[in-house]
């Protein structure tokens, strides 16, 4: 009973990741991009009304890692009818030009932290552990965009956002009971000190390429079977791309699989009386990172 007392007192903390690359990269270039995005100020519509916006930035030169929060609140578009609850109704013109909501506040506020490891060029952060949870999915929309921005391209090119995919779930991938078709899409990755990255960069390099697309078909009456060189081409995809399939299970269903659905996720526990929220998220960060680097 202490036992089950105990771990109710802790928070869970879970966090995931996107690679954010540069071509050609360098440390200055990553912190420069990243400033040079905070100070647009532009939220990013990720869903229906819900908008993303970078609300803080800090860099560490010792640690080389850029800590900071995004915000997540509900853009209002006041030009749209709004609701009388009271009297069941279209509220009163009246009344609505009686609302006096200055633009700059934004209502349903919750924030996230986050660590961008510059030496590489990771971006963790909290996808569970703070007032909701975030799906990884919406925070490399929300980078995609705002890395788009034209002022951003004029002075750092193309930059490129991918969530960072879990090596199991490759394996779920791969153990489709009958495989028709696997696509295997890769971006121009920074090869860093991984073999493979370095050699994919350079073919893509040579050709002045962004991406490459490898599209299997299976036989008729066969499933495909990937070789192992197939599937080391996959474990680049993860962190530059994505891997998709489709097929059947045992049943004869369809079955659609991509590694975007899959995030790495790495979690964590912590106890709020002993240890501040955002400093347990940089511990767990921290563990994302060496996971990371192991696979």
């Amino acid at each position: 009973m202490d036992g089950a007392i105990r771990m109710a007192r802790h928070k869970r903390i879970v966090v995931a990741g996107v690679n954010v690359r540069l071509h050609p990269h360098s440390s200055q270039l990553y912190v420069d991009l990243f400033f040079r995005a905070f100070q647009l100020k532009r939220p990013i519509r990720i869903r229906g009304d819900q908008h993303l916006l970078l609300s803080s930035l800090r860099y560490s030169d010792s640690s080389n890692v850029i800590t900071g929060s995004v915000a997540r609140f509900t853009e209002i578009d006041m030009n749209q009818p709004w609701f009388d609850s009271e009297n069941l109704e279209k509220a009163d013109d009246g009344d609505v030009r009686s609302i006096n909501i200055p633009p700059f506040m934004k209502p349903n506020y919750v924030s996230f932290d986050f660590m961008f490891f510059v030496d590489g060029h990771i971006f963790a952060f909290e996808k569970e552990g703070g007032d909701r949870p975030i799906s990884p999915y919406s925070v490399e929309k929300f980078l995609d965009i705002l890395f788009h921005d034209d002022e951003i391209i004029k002075d750092f090119g193309h930059v490129s956002v991918d969530v960072i995919g879990d090596k199991e779930g490759l394996s779920k991938i791969f153990s489709i009971y009958n495989i028709r078709s696997l696509v295997i899409e890769i971006q121009r990755p920074n090869a860093d000190d991984l073999d493979l990255d370095e050699e994919i960069e350079e073919l893509l390099d040579s050709q002045n390429a962004k991406k490459l697309i490898l599209d299997y078909s299976a036989v008729p009456g066969k499933s495909f079977t990937p070789a192992e060189s197939t599937k080391k081409i996959a474990e680049v995809a993860l962190r530059n791309g994505k891997v998709q399939a489709r097929g059947r299970d045992e049943s004869g269903n369809l079955v659609e699989m991509s590694s975007k659905d899959i995030p790495m996720i790495v979690s964590g526990r912590y106890d709020p009386k002993l240890t501040l929220a955002r400093a347990a998220f940089w511990n767990v960060a921290e563990k994302f990172m060496v996971s990371l680097r192991r696979l």
